[in-house]
């Protein structure tokens, strides 16, 4: 049963990652982000956006990686 969860989990986060990746290109750039919480969190700032992008980008590249997303979203279940 553990292993079903997780595989939900993990579905879970692929769907959502993609859903932020509007032109499929594998990675997330600061204006997808911003593009997906204008439309979900309109009143956030984007000065706030850009703080959540930086946590996400992991390595500092200026993409955020499917594997920079999962674990960010990894460690946020774990805490």
């Amino acid at each position: 049963m553990g292993e079903l969860r997780r595989l939900d989990s993990v579905e879970e986060m692929r769907n959502a990652f993609m859903s932020i990746d509007f032109s499929c290109k594998g990675f997330l750039t600061i204006d997808d982000l911003l593009k997906q919480f204008q439309m979900i969190a309109p009143h956030m700032k984007s000065s706030r956006v850009v703080d959540i992008f930086r946590e996400l980008d992991r390595d500092c590249d200026g993409r955020v990686s499917y594997k920079d997303f999962e674990l960010a979203l990894q460690y946020k279940s774990d805490a």
